[in-house]
């Protein structure tokens, strides 16, 4: 699914459709496919981009797929995208679920300004909060040593959801 979802944009409409179909018949592909395009999400075509999220919204192995792939890409999305991917997070728990695993990913990779945001963010979805602790959880001993304590704050700790998936 991820190999499919990367090169999306060159598949014929056809071809686009019955990959997404197909993720209705098994949540491994949907989840790598979702993965793929979310990491060229900000290539696809508005129009088109809507119907992936209207996707996402009636499948939940997508959606998480979706979301770890724009969460991985963070750092190189343009802004109107990841706030419309933050706008989704309060709606749907799949998608943000994925993305804050995705964005635990590059997290070492941003800005500290950026890595201020998210953790802000945290205290806005306990989803969010709970996706983030685990994937920041597991790369937590290759941070550098302020990015761990900035993670291990105990302000941040007191989200129960974030502490659940940091610990």
């Amino acid at each position: 699914g991820i190999g499919i979802g990367k090169s999306f944009n060159y598949l014929s409409d056809m071809l686009k459709m019955d990959a997404l179909a197909r993720t209705e018949e098994n949540i491994h592909f949907a989840t790598g496919l979702g993965e793929g395009i979310g990491g060229i999400f900000n290539y696809i075509d508005n129009t088109f981009q809507k119907a992936l999220i209207l996707k996402a919204e009636n499948n939940p192995s997508f959606a998480k797929g979706l979301g770890i792939g724009i969460g991985m890409c963070h750092k190189y999305n343009d802004e109107n995208l990841n706030d419309t991917a933050v706008l989704s997070i309060s709606s749907n728990n799949h998608f943000t679920a994925g993305f804050g695993i995705g964005t635990a990913n590059t997290f070492m990779y941003v800005t500290k300004d950026s890595q201020n945001k998210l953790l802000e963010k945290v205290i806005q979805s306990n989803k969010l909060a709970e996706s983030l602790g685990v994937g920041l959880g597991h790369f937590f001993s290759y941070m550098a040593k302020y990015q761990r304590e900035k993670i291990f704050d105990k302000k941040i700790l007191t989200n129960f959801e974030y502490a659940y998936g940091l610990g």
